[in-house]
């Protein structure tokens, strides 16, 4: 779409409208020929850049309605352009759409990365949005982005398995994304060498692990792990995200073994095993809400895979003491207990996007522990 065709279209008039003081602007077919849209938006004190726009593969639906192939299609044309190859693909996660600047990272820039947060985190999981999104689409736009991401990420990968975003210590989160992307590959491909990179990362997710009478944990949770385990406390008490990744592993290859760990892990969860975890008597999961619901997932996967009514009723009882203390709109604050961590306290001013997804997965994919219909 081009900028003067943007500006033809009735959001850039209705901000132009509310910028002269609600002033009723003509609609686009009622526009005079010797009017220019783009005068009027600088006529109401617009002083930004105007840039040309390049359009999605298929346009959004004009329809009141759910199209998630037009929104798949938008969502990969943004991630084609959120990786910085002048920056070796580095990704972008601190994006304010309504802030000047747009980019105002959460953690201050660094030499080395201009959004620290991304760092095994935010393009871990743009390279699973990749696979998914040309699933959903069948588009090849933007292959040069996810090749640079995933590039990144094989960087972290060692021989045991795990990702090492530095030389102290491993990340379980970017590992544990690391099997959920290639799960997904080798379902779409049979790729061997997929499937030899799988079973390699599937075990390094093993040698974290405490072992107790057939169930699963690990030691520090969420947290950075390394051998000698002296590694800094940051987000302590989570649950670490493995289940789930394995579990699609194992329904992509059918391997038994992915199926057992990610059984003896989840039990680990459901029996209180983990030291220090926030999981209270009445159900609700402490902490930041994100991590702990993406966690959660797995139980609820498990669930729905083996209708054990165990493990279907703990997802549901975390579930639903997180959703009830969202707002109609379906955002939920990332923090819900004010006593968790002082240092981040400004998480409960505000709702992930990636929150709404764990919060709107469970009730779709994983029927089993959704309560009120409507609730997203």
């Amino acid at each position: 779409m081009k900028r003067r065709t943007f500006l033809k279209t009735p959001a850039a008039l209705a901000a132009a409208s509310l910028a002269l003081g609600g002033k009723a602007q003509p609609t686009p077919s009622e526009t005079p020929p010797t009017q220019s849209s783009e005068g009027t938006l600088r006529e109401s004190g617009f002083r930004g850049e105007i840039e040309d726009m390049v359009p999605p593969d298929s346009p959004p639906s004009t329809k009141d309605s759910c199209d998630p192939v037009a929104m798949a299609n938008l969502g990969l044309h943004y991630l084609a352009n959120n990786p910085l190859p002048e920056r070796d693909y580095q990704t972008r996660f601190s994006l304010y759409l309504l802030n000047q600047p747009i980019l105002v990272p959460i953690v201050p820039p660094t030499k080395d990365l201009v959004d620290p947060v991304t760092l095994g985190d935010t393009e871990s999981r743009m390279d699973t949005a990749y696979i998914l999104m040309r699933e959903m689409t069948g588009s090849t736009a933007g292959q040069a982005a996810q090749d640079g991401v995933r590039r990144r990420i094989m960087r972290y990968l060692r021989d045991d398995g795990l990702c090492w975003l530095n030389t102290e210590y491993a990340s379980s989160w970017t590992t544990g994304i690391l099997l959920y992307s290639l799960a997904h590959q080798y379902r779409l491909t049979r790729d061997e060498s997929v499937h030899n990179l799988g079973s390699k990362v599937l075990a390094g997710l093993k040698i974290m692990a405490t072992w107790d009478t057939g169930r699963a944990f690990y030691a520090r949770g969420a947290q950075a792990w390394s051998p000698e385990g002296t590694v800094p406390d940051y987000f302590p008490g989570h649950y670490p995200f493995v289940v789930e990744p394995v579990l699609t592993w194992y329904e992509a290859t059918g391997d038994e073994e992915a199926f057992d760990f990610g059984l003896a892990m989840a039990e680990g969860m459901v029996r209180d095993l983990q030291p220090h975890q926030l999981h209270r008597s009445d159900g609700f999961v402490g902490g930041h809400s994100h991590l702990q619901m993406h966690a959660v997932s797995g139980v609820a996967h498990l669930g729905a895979l083996t209708r054990d009514p165990r493990h279907i009723e703990w997802a549901r009882k975390a579930y639903e003491l997180i959703r009830v203390r969202g707002v109609e709109t379906g955002w939920v604050p990332e923090q819900n207990d004010l006593g968790f961590n002082k240092e981040y306290l400004y998480h409960t001013l505000h709702c992930e996007t990636c929150l709404v997804c764990d919060m709107t997965l469970k009730p779709i994919v994983y029927q089993e522990i959704a309560i009120d219909g409507d609730c997203f």
